[in-house]
């Protein structure tokens, strides 16, 4: 049978909340004409039940393009750092900064729908759901991309989905790190009995001593929770009723926010530090498909969005398509690595109770309390601005 072939000058495979931003970017920015291929169907695509933290620099590009953050989630007024059994803590507070939020904590699932509705807006982008790339081949200055049903001839081609398992033609892994973690991610209700300057517009992260946990606002009285802690830690956490479920995170976090009392079917997932390219020149990989982190400091989407409006930059200046791979992933590798040890220096700083790590993180964290400058500097990193 055969298959109709487009030509156009962007292919980007994967049409989740990375690849539709990418092409909503490109649709405001760039005359480029852009074709966006997702293998699951619209509802699917866009039923993510995750939650995840914005800082201030990824919602001012989503403001540009359109998508407001206040209508899809809770403002990040505050973020709340401790160290259980410890004196150490700190608040980062956006008033300090004379700034509405230091970021905001949004749907997943409400953020990429946003999105792929904003795409309908922009005759230049067109998306093709239910279309699994089965091949590629680059021939006559052109990257051939092929489903089952439909070939893309482009210059650009860019991977914002997929990994070394789903795609192994495609792409392989490049560094793995296991950090013998999982994580447990479930939304957890909370009585209103707690301090109210803490209430609603407060982010959590507290260490503990099976890993860091961080709690997340997403509604009145409810938080979206993720525990780290090892894998039989995990399934004996799972096993437990929902009432055992809330005590053990009552003893791990504290009553800063009062008594929980209700959790939503947990679910674990392992922890771990991929790092994956193309096996094939000229293609681009972005956002998960090139990285995925550690959740402690909530920098993967993030970390995505810069690799995002980095890469429209380069495109919209016309990179020749088989540099323009290698000349992005230059220009992004010491934002990469930097996120990449930081997140890695914060895991291994709070994850051990030896005197030689408890003593210089608590001392940190008291000394970020009482200094209002290192506090105004480190809220402005966790706000994305480098």
């Amino acid at each position: 049978m055969s298959i109709s072939s487009i030509n156009t000058d962007v292919c980007i495979v994967g049409g989740g909340s990375v690849g539709a931003l990418l092409a909503l970017h490109l649709a405001h920015t760039t005359n480029l004409s852009v074709h966006l291929i997702e293998q699951q169907s619209y509802d699917d695509v866009c039923a993510d039940p995750r939650h995840i933290a914005l800082a201030a620099s990824t919602v001012d590009t989503m403001s540009q393009l359109g998508i407001d953050c206040a209508t899809l989630g809770y403002p990040i007024k505050q973020i709340h750092v401790s160290d259980t059994g410890y004196l150490g803590q700190c608040r980062l507070q956006a008033s300090e900064l004379n700034v509405p939020a230091l970021g905001y904590v949004v749907s997943l699932s409400a953020l990429t729908r946003q999105l792929h509705i904003q795409l309908g807006d922009h005759p230049q982008v067109i998306v093709h759901y239910q279309n699994r790339i089965a091949s590629h081949e680059y021939a006559n200055e052109h990257h051939h991309i092929a489903s089952d049903t439909q070939q893309w001839v482009c210059q650009y081609c860019v991977v914002a989905a997929g990994n070394s398992q789903t795609m192994p033609w495609l792409l392989e892994t490049e560094t793995q790190k296991d950090y013998g973690q999982y994580g447990v991610v479930a939304n957890i209700k909370v009585a209103g009995n707690g301090p109210q300057r803490y209430r609603h517009t407060t982010a959590f992260e507290r260490f503990t001593n099976t890993g860091p946990l961080a709690m997340l606002p997403i509604e009145d009285d409810t938080y979206n929770m993720l525990w780290s802690m090892t894998q039989d830690q995990a399934k004996a956490f799972l096993a437990h009723s929902s009432a055992t479920q809330c005590r053990l995170v009552q003893e791990g976090f504290g009553t800063r926010l009062g008594r929980f009392t209700q959790m939503d079917s947990p679910v674990m997932f392992p922890l771990r530090l991929t790092q994956q390219q193309s096996r094939h020149q000229g293609i681009i990989v972005l956002g998960n498909a090139s990285q995925t982190l550690h959740p402690i400091a909530g920098q993967g989407f993030n970390l995505a969005h810069r690799d995002v409006v980095a890469l429209v930059r380069l495109l919209a200046d016309k990179h020749p398509p088989l540099d323009i791979a290698e000349t992005y992933r230059k220009a992004r590798a010491r934002d990469r690595q930097s996120t990449i040890q930081a997140t890695d220096w914060l895991l291994h700083s709070f994850s051990h109770e030896l005197l030689p790590f408890v003593l210089p993180r608590n001392l940190g964290l008291l000394a970020m309390q009482k200094s209002r400058w290192l506090r105004q500097w480190f809220a402005r990193l966790a706000m994305g601005y480098r």
